[in-house]
């Protein structure tokens, strides 16, 4: 198969979260939700951590790809990875 990248959208949030319920789970990502909405989640990286649960982060920020480039991008490496008989992850 050609040595070819799957493709990344420009904004990326890379997130590891432990909770003890899945209530708790279910909490912490509309923590992080609101956060982004305020800001106070801007990269890039980070932690937060309660008595239910923590999470950290990774956030990247680009101007590239655009849409239209990712979508460039992504339909070259699915040909690729299809031909070569991949699953395109």
């Amino acid at each position: 198969m050609d040595n070819i990248k799957k493709p990344q959208r420009a904004v990326v949030l890379d997130i590891k979260i432990e909770t003890d319920t899945v209530e708790g789970l279910a909490d912490k990502l509309r923590d992080i939700a609101v956060r982004i909405d305020l800001g106070e989640i801007s990269g890039p990286n980070g932690i937060s951590a309660s008595p239910s649960g923590s999470y950290s982060y990774a956030l990247s920020k680009s101007d590239t790809p655009t849409h239209a480039q990712y979508f460039e991008e992504l339909t070259k490496y699915l040909a690729v990875t299809n031909k070569a008989g991949g699953d395109g992850k």
